[in-house]
């Protein structure tokens, strides 16, 4: 399409005209559409990176963790030290960890105990 020196200022109004519109108040804290699906975006990408390398170390803890169950002769306490940081913690990028409103955890801690464990045999 020809641009003339007819259309230039007609098109040039228009754009001025539609950003100076009135646009609809966002409350605060919240995000428009676009800043939202720009935060799934950055999530997404982030994910493909971090979940990548998270789901890595959690099987290289798994195998580790059976070698050790296994040298130990059956210690499950030896495993399970190793089990447990290395498949808790986030395997995905949240838009609430990229906000700063909860922390992302690479290495999962043990939960916990409400109360203290008694086995009876």
């Amino acid at each position: 399409m020809k641009i003339t020196s007819r259309t230039a200022p007609v098109a040039l109004a228009l754009s001025l005209a539609l950003s100076a519109a009135p646009t609809p108040a966002l409350a605060q804290g919240q995000q428009s559409a676009w800043g939202e699906a720009g935060t799934g975006l950055v999530c997404f990408g982030a994910t493909l990176f971090y979940g990548t390398a998270k789901t890595f170390y959690a099987l290289a803890g798994t195998v580790v963790g059976g070698a050790a169950y296994a040298i130990t002769g059956g210690s499950l306490r030896t495993a399970q030290e190793i089990w447990t940081p290395a498949l808790r913690g986030d395997y995905v990028i949240s838009p609430q960890i990229l906000r700063g409103e909860r922390v992302l955890v690479f290495s999962g801690r043990d939960q916990e105990p409400e109360e203290e464990e008694r086995v009876d045999f």
